[in-house]
């Protein structure tokens, strides 16, 4: 008695997987594309809060690939992460305020809390609310993170 597999055979099985690869390229791709309508500052505001929310969760790969397609060949995603662990700063909140943009770049105002840590003698720690202020570029129809 032969083994059957139930009909389906190998070409179709690879076809198959190539409809699959395709339609999760076709999705990825559409996922960094605008919805109609949006504004510079209400995209730029959100890239900034993602950002944001990725480093206060210690989800650091996400903030890297936020980076600058430029700032990215400079920095790997290694030396990234250690210069973020590595700070005496251990960012416990933060909120856009204001998001003011021109054609190819944006200004995001944040207020951060934060911790400092072993910054002043005699003081294991101490708590600061602060404003940043964040630039953000276009490039190739998308926005990105440009620190400073």
């Amino acid at each position: 008695m032969s083994k059957r597999r139930l009909g389906i055979t190998s070409p179709t099985i690879a076809v198959s997987k190539w409809a699959l690869f395709l339609c999760m390229v076709l999705i990825a791709g559409c996922a960094g594309m605008n919805e109609p309508g949006e504004t510079a500052e209400q995209i730029v505001e959100e890239r900034a809060n993602q950002r944001w929310e990725s480093i206060l969760t210690g989800e650091l790969d996400v903030a890297y690939e936020m980076l600058s397609p430029a700032q990215r060949s400079m920095i790997s995603s290694l030396a990234y992460k250690r210069d973020v662990l590595g700070s005496p700063v251990r960012w416990k909140s933060a909120e856009v305020k204001e998001v003011e943009c021109e054609e190819l770049t944006c200004r995001v105002s944040i207020e951060v809390g934060m911790d400092i840590i072993g910054a002043v003698p005699g003081v294991p720690r101490f708590t600061v609310q602060q404003d940043l202020e964040e630039q953000w570029i276009l490039t190739d129809g998308s926005w990105w993170f440009v620190s400073k």
